[in-house]
């Protein structure tokens, strides 16, 4: 998750985010560089304790044919999971994996299921078939994300990393409320929906959260210039914050005792694929980084299923870090970052209303 930054090319941006706060306070200076160490030196990885068990219960992980989606399928199966929902860009690359785990997991229900979050139009199809096809879901892992080094419009009208890891992410979690909260009621636990962050998301800076039309500004862009590793890092990491900001307000419109809404950040994790379309030298440094300090990718999906599981009401609306509660980035907690989380919020229900009705849904 930090491969950007790190890199040779950018050291002039790890100097500038060095010098912004964070919110972990184990080391004396908070930034990018302590919430790292923080995270890779001076905090154990703590597995599942052996009571875990997922048995009778179907799981739905989105980017699960390969990385930490994989690694957590394969946890939640070694606890006993019953389903598993395979959630894929590709189907071919999602049948590879699965035909893996069948061997691994003979007993259990492995299906791979085709979305790609870059069209409005197939989550929501995904979605449908979830509802109507799937007896119950207890758990939802929102697992895809993106990194992109070039800027590019999805055939939708948005930037294609916003509509991945924001967008998109907060049309899924809507569309699936219905099948989580009937699980719910038909069930003897709460159903768990977990998107997944990144400690990026803790340094954002969220340049223009003053825009008067804040989702449209992500989608404008002077192609005559340059979309710099600067830019990169910057959409990456204030995709993340937007996806805590949306688990606040999905809380805040969903009870706990409906669904236990969180997310989760897994620190760096070795070898997770997602930094493969970057340039060759910002490659390399993120994977050296990633051997000499990341977490392997069992212990990221312990850091998943920890969200998911570990974790109770007490984690509704909040970000799970490093086995603890985070308080999250310190904008989200001054009046003028609620007054921002607040804007998006409304811009972000009034366009996905357009696509999908979701104020029906939450019942706006």
């Amino acid at each position: 998750m930090f491969w950007v930054v790190w890199s040779s090319e950018s050291l002039s941006i790890l100097t500038r985010l060095n010098n912004r706060p964070s919110t972990v306070a184990h080391l004396e200076t908070d930034s990018l560089t302590s919430l790292l160490l923080t995270s890779q030196f001076f905090v154990k990885p703590v597995p599942p304790p052996d009571s875990t068990s997922f048995v009778g219960k179907t799981a739905l992980i989105s980017g699960s044919n390969t990385g930490l989606g994989l690694a957590t399928a394969r946890v939640l199966l070694q606890h006993g999971l019953t389903r598993l929902v395979i959630a894929v860009r590709n189907v071919e690359k999602g049948e590879r994996a699965k035909l893996d785990l069948r061997v691994e997991f003979p007993g259990a229900k492995i299906d791979v299921w085709e979305v790609d979050m870059a069209r409005f139009s197939s989550v929501i199809s995904f979605a449908k078939r979830a509802n109507s096809e799937l007896e119950r879901l207890d758990v939802a892992i929102l697992n895809a994300g993106l990194i992109k080094p070039d800027w590019a419009l999805t055939g939708d009208g948005h930037e294609e990393v916003f509509q991945v890891n924001y967008l998109s992410t907060a049309l899924l979690s809507i569309l699936l409320l219905p099948i989580l909260r009937s699980t719910t009621r038909n069930a003897d636990s709460v159903a768990r929906l977990t998107v997944v962050s990144s400690t990026m998301g803790l340094i954002s800076e969220f340049k223009n959260r003053h825009a008067h039309a804040l989702l449209k500004s992500f989608d404008e862009f002077d192609t005559t210039k340059t979309w710099s590793l600067q830019d990169v890092s910057d959409r990456y990491a204030v995709s993340k914050l937007l996806g805590m900001m949306l688990v606040r307000q999905l809380a805040g419109a969903v009870p706990s005792k409906e669904v236990i809404i969180n997310a989760v950040d897994p620190a760096l994790v070795k070898s997770t694929g997602l930094q493969k379309s970057m340039p060759f030298p910002a490659r390399l440094i993120g994977n050296v980084l990633g051997g000499l300090a990341g977490r392997t990718m069992t212990q990221g999906a312990w850091a998943y299923v920890d969200s998911v599981d570990g974790k109770k009401e007490e984690s509704h609306g909040r970000l799970v870090r490093n086995w603890g509660i985070d308080p999250g980035h310190p904008m989200m907690n001054t009046d003028d970052g609620k007054k921002v989380e607040e804007k998006l919020w409304s811009e972000t229900i009034e366009e996905l209303d357009k696509v999908a009705g979701v104020r029906a849904i939450l019942g706006l």
